[in-house]
């Protein structure tokens, strides 16, 4: 800083003397007035700024890189883990998981059937929990009736379609079997002229019985027609006898 200040009174002290000397020699003599090179030489380093307005502008940019810093990669995570586990944090999690368990529990409701299988009768109930036993044996159209008394409109499609696995199987057309798949059917069916339409309706069938989607009056009215007419089409496999 002493530096600077001697370096400054003597810069004034050489003004001075130049501007008398200038005034001592009217004839124009240049010899004691500054070339731009020893002006550009005398006023480096010179720092005209304000000393509070310069304190004030580095205060202002260190402020600036500190809240910068604040919200980094790391900083974010310190504010996070900070709310966390603060009381506001922890009442907004708990919300959170409330919230979160009462949609999963929401969304397994409405996956559930409408028509639990202790609403239907119990002949039907039977027939489905020992379908094994009662395939060959049991009235279908019966069951379809008690399904259809009974609302349950998804279970009447899987009696459909099973009613229509019966009759292939009388026909010799296809094996039946519990622990077969409707995959297992559907192989077995490549050689029947009607093997596309069986296999639409198989798919018809898997949605309904599979979807989360309740089935209405009218939809089932059409799928019961479009079974009913594709089993007053089905004829004996030709080889049955020979089998």
């Amino acid at each position: 800083m002493a530096s600077k200040k001697n370096k400054a009174i003597l810069l004034f002290a050489f003004l001075w003397v130049s501007l008398a000397g200038a005034q001592d020699n009217p004839a124009g003599d240049t010899a004691s007035i500054w070339t731009p090179q020893q002006w550009k030489e005398t006023t480096s380093g010179l720092d005209y700024t304000n000393p509070d307005e310069k304190e004030k502008e580095e205060k202002e940019e260190e402020n600036k890189d500190q809240f910068d810093n604040d919200w980094d990669a790391t900083g974010f995570v310190d504010w996070l883990n900070d709310f966390l586990t603060s009381e506001l944090g922890k009442t907004v999690m708990l919300f959170l998981i409330i919230g979160g368990l009462a949609y999963v529990l929401f969304r397994m409701l409405t996956r559930m059937p409408s028509n639990k299988d202790s609403k239907l009768p119990a002949d039907l109930s039977y027939f489905l929990e020992h379908i094994d036993e009662t395939f060959q044996e049991s009235d279908m159209d019966r069951m379809l009736r008690l399904a259809i008394d009974a609302s349950d409109l998804k279970t009447a499609v899987r009696i459909l379609y099973l009613r229509l696995l019966r009759q292939l199987h009388d026909q010799s057309w296809i094996s039946w079997k519990k622990d077969k798949t409707n995959r297992d059917f559907l192989l077995e069916m490549r050689g029947h002229p009607g093997y596309r339409t069986f296999k639409n309706l198989t798919l018809t069938y898997e949605i309904v019985w599979y979807g989360d989607t309740e089935i209405r009056m009218e939809e089932f009215d059409g799928l019961n027609q479009l079974f009913t007419e594709y089993q007053s089409t089905l004829q004996p496999k030709p080889d049955a006898k020979q089998e």
